[in-house]
């Protein structure tokens, strides 16, 4: 009876600690909610540190990254790795992160994260995640209304954008080939080919060769200079594929390219396919958002998603839900149970209550992170009227950024963009002085006017980083249709999480870009004499924004 006893006060003391830790960690990670969403909270975070000067940070307080030694630590410890690991993480909330597509987390996206890991329970079957099961159903029937979808259509929350479009050629290919491919697999078949932009997401190659289906057979389709596939270059890729011996199976489109914000154009490849029986995707990962603008301008963009027979929207990106929260959708009713079902006898049981609703036997995966509880929360507070209102203040900020940039007194020309803003992307070199004589979109590349350009923003970005002030990405990659050249680096700017975003911000950032330019490069590229002796005189670019 005694040890009986020890045991349920040895039970008690570790429940005590258990709540202590949550209760500690839970204050320092609502300080850091607090601090992380003013004006320049970039500016705190600890720059750049390589792989060991992480380690020798964590090693001096107590609390080694490696785990070789196996010991235990006490909470005042895990206290201390909650303070490192905060303080040297990259403030992606801040309102200067805008280095990938994802978006600042907001606070009900976050409450939705903190329910489903306190609950857990994976969404494989209703028994298990019964609420969680009906919130995916219910966003998953608020989104196929958004995109004008039919109302039977099927979907799942999938862990990632890339595994969506995987999902669209996995979906294709089965439609296609029906259960002689689902049981034999793809032997003694021609290779099938998919369609896809030169300016589409790498996932539909990866997706390729996951599926066994082979990189050489994803297509990539000229674009015009806005970056969208040309429709008669996409019918020219057909046709040459069939001569080649190759069975056309999908078209990839994008709403929304990582780069350039690209559209492409939807009733064309509609027409496409239906002429040449493929199924056709749509990757709305990053702006299948457009769909709730008001604008007229920025509904025409996606004139024609709602004839897809699938696509892709990542909440998780421009509507700042945290990560990972992404949708894959197809027009198809019961397609994926279709397609995927194994009929685990263990886990489906037929006896079991409420089992139409169990969703596992759809993925290939089984067992997911509840992630549309996220979302759900999400839009309970922010309502449809509260998004598109979002996406309109996103475009504008970025319009707004652009004009900005290309027409503000101080710059005086160093700004020059290399696209129209399409949604809320904004790509754009700053120029040096030195360089002004310079156009950037026909310096060949493999000269020295090209390198030199080239190093410009990656330099910028650099010190940017370093000081705390600000994280935006830089590209090199081609966009005319007629030139496979990648262009010099240039920065590729785009505007997400846009609750508190303000126009100010975004402005102070191209300031600080120019400073920076004029410090780093003005009197160094000066210097190089064989870079400015022989170039070519300056065109003035006729690009504007929106």
């Amino acid at each position: 009876m005694t040890k009986m006893s020890n045991s349920i006060h040895e039970t008690s003391a570790n429940l005590k600690d258990e709540t202590k830790l949550v209760q500690d960690a839970c204050s320092k990670l609502v300080n850091y909610f607090n601090e992380i969403r003013t004006p320049g909270a970039l500016t705190q975070a600890n720059g750049l540190k390589s792989p060991a000067e992480l380690r020798k940070v964590y090693q001096e307080a107590g609390v080694a990254l490696s785990l070789e030694d196996g010991s235990p630590h006490s909470h005042d410890d895990i206290m201390k790795a909650i303070d490192l690991t905060l303080e040297n993480s990259v403030r992606t909330d801040a309102l200067e992160f805008h280095n990938q597509l994802y978006g600042r987390s907001e606070a009900p996206g976050l409450v939705g994260q903190y329910v489903t890991s306190t609950v857990g329970g994976a969404t494989h079957t209703f028994e298990v995640a019964p609420v969680f099961t009906v919130m995916e159903r219910e966003c998953l029937d608020k989104i196929i209304k958004v995109a004008g979808f039919p109302q039977n259509s099927d979907g799942l929350f999938v862990p990632g954008g890339s595994m969506g479009n995987m999902y669209s050629l996995h979906l294709a290919r089965w439609k296609k080939m029906g259960e002689r491919f689902k049981k034999e697999g793809l032997y003694n078949m021609k290779p099938l080919a998919v369609f896809v932009s030169s300016q589409a997401h790498y996932s539909y190659s990866k997706g390729m060769s996951f599926l066994g289906m082979g990189t050489d057979n994803c297509i990539k389709v000229q674009v015009d200079e806005k970056g969208a596939m040309i429709p008669a270059a996409l019918e020219e890729a057909i046709l040459k594929a069939v001569q080649d011996g190759k069975e056309p199976l999908m078209v990839g489109a994008t709403a929304g390219s990582t780069v350039f914000g690209s559209y492409d154009n939807y009733p064309q490849i509609r027409k496409i396919c239906d002429k040449n029986n493929l199924w056709m995707h749509i990757d709305g990962c990053w702006g299948a958002p457009a769909l709730m603008s008001t604008k007229p301008e920025i509904k025409a963009l996606v004139e024609g998603f709602e004839t897809a027979d699938s696509f892709t929207w990542n909440p998780h990106k421009f509507m700042s839900v945290p990560m990972q929260c992404a949708v894959f959708v197809s027009r198809h009713e019961n397609i994926l149970e279709d397609c995927n079902a194994q009929r685990a006898a263990y886990l489906f049981q037929k006896d079991k209550e409420n089992t139409e609703m169990d969703m596992g036997d759809k993925t290939v995966i089984c067992g997911r992170n509840p992630d549309a509880c996220k979302l759900w929360f999400a839009w309970k507070m922010t309502g449809d009227k509260g998004w598109s209102e979002r996406v309109d203040k996103g475009i504008d900020l970025a319009r707004d950024m652009a004009d900005y940039a290309i027409n503000g007194e101080n710059f005086q020309g160093k700004f020059q963009l290399v696209a129209d803003v399409s949604f809320t992307n904004i790509c754009f070199w700053y120029v040096p002085k030195s360089l002004s004589h310079l156009d950037p979109s026909k310096v060949k590349k493999g000269t020295e006017e090209w390198e030199a350009l080239h190093k410009v923003a990656a330099g910028i970005k650099k010190v940017l980083q370093e000081r705390g002030l600000a994280m935006i990405g830089f590209q090199s990659v081609p966009l005319d249709k007629s030139n496979d050249e990648a262009y010099p680096n240039f920065f590729r700017m785009v505007v997400s999480g846009v609750a508190q975003l303000t126009a100010s911000v975004l402005r102070k950032e191209l300031d600080d870009i120019a400073r920076i330019g004029e410090e780093l490069y003005n009197d160094e590229i000066a210097s190089q004499s064989t870079i400015a002796s022989g170039c070519p005189s300056r065109q003035t670019s006729s690009r504007q924004t929106e």
